[in-house]
């Protein structure tokens, strides 16, 4: 759901240490160009999603039926926004193809 909203995985680093440093302390940003444009109500969702203790997390089943999901389907999208999202999408798969 990160990577769909963004275009960019929510653990990124300058190399995989960075990136392991990052899971395993569960660091993620929500504070770029992209995100302003996300509702409380879906950056909530997205933590929920992301928690670090796995047993704290909520279940696939619990997430479908949360508000936010199930409307996001209803709410206007914001075209520039969406277009830097999937130019980040694709920098990031030619990114990973090159490693």
């Amino acid at each position: 759901m990160y990577i769909l909203l963004c275009g960019k995985p929510p653990f990124d680093g300058e190399d995989d240490k960075d990136i392991f440093r990052r899971v395993l302390t569960g660091r993620y940003d929500l504070s770029s160009k992209v995100w302003k444009s996300v509702s409380k109500e879906g950056k909530d969702f997205l933590k929920r999603m992301l928690i670090l203790d796995y047993k704290k997390r909520p279940y696939a089943k619990d997430l479908l039926d949360d508000p936010w999901f199930k409307n996001a389907p209803s709410q206007a999208i914001d075209r520039e926004l969406m277009a830097e999202a999937m130019g980040n999408l694709r920098n990031f798969s030619s990114n990973v193809k090159i490693q």
